[in-house]
């Protein structure tokens, strides 16, 4: 078993993990980015082959023994004692052949959406902090999913009013829901707060890495909402798509 105390725990002096885990600040960061007091951080690079690469929590290589380990990348249960600290693993497969863009295929793209939506259901369950963030992703990929009900029923929770890009979120699920005056009273504030969004809307959505077919479903939305989306966007998408890669 392994023994390592964690970084957070390591200025209480050497002590036994079983007793840190129970201790009431293990979960007290003790270093963190500021703008004042700059502390520098500490950088570790890494030279990747391809395989797999597992970026873990403590309660994940501090706790779980090698086998315990492997029992639960193939994905047995494992039932974590509460005191203890949480134990996830992000494995992540790194390939030889890099690309000079993130590609989606659309049947992958589809996936993604509906993955983060059976997440985010589960998240939601369990009542988070913060739950308007939830409902509101929620929100939108049911409406990248065509689920506009749905759509409809998280963005009413989400409640975010002070953060521009709800409103815009809203307003399109609003005009696919059927529901034109919400559309319309959250396009309305929308343009309010960020008048230029819609002048540069290409733009706007490929820095957010929305696939052409997703930019295209946005485009078409925030035209039925009534929103003064600029003449050939949609002809300006479809030529971002088909050009070749730099």
């Amino acid at each position: 078993m392994a023994n390592r105390t964690p970084y957070t725990c390591e200025c209480l002096g050497k002590s036994a993990v079983p007793e840190l885990a129970k201790f009431p600040a293990r979960h007290r960061l003790v270093r963190s980015f500021r703008s004042r007091g700059f502390v520098a951080p500490e950088v570790t690079n890494i030279d990747l082959v391809a395989g797999r690469l597992l970026v873990a929590t403590d309660g994940f290589w501090a706790e779980l023994s090698p086998a315990d380990r492997m029992s639960f990348l193939d994905g047995r249960c494992y039932e974590g004692r509460v005191e203890y600290d949480d134990c996830s693993v992000l494995c992540m497969n790194v390939a030889e052949i890099t690309y000079a863009e993130t590609t989606f295929s659309p049947e992958a793209a589809t996936n993604f959406y509906i993955r983060s939506a059976e997440l985010l259901d589960r998240a939601i369950t369990l009542n988070p902090g913060g739950g308007g963030y939830y409902h509101g992703i929620r929100a939108l990929a049911a409406y990248m999913l065509g689920d506009y009900p749905a759509a409809a029923a998280g963005i009413k929770q989400a409640d975010l009013q002070r953060f521009p890009l709800f409103h815009v979120v809203a307003a399109v699920i609003y005009a696919e829901a059927g529901m034109p005056d919400g559309a319309r009273r959250a396009g309305e504030t929308f343009m309010r707060m960020r008048p230029d969004f819609i002048r540069n809307i290409l733009a706007e959505l490929t820095i957010r890495n929305y696939r052409p077919e997703d930019q295209l479903r946005l485009a078409s939305g925030l035209r039925k909402v009534g929103l003064p989306v600029p003449d050939g966007v949609e002809a300006a998408i479809a030529s971002a798509a088909a050009a070749p890669p730099d």
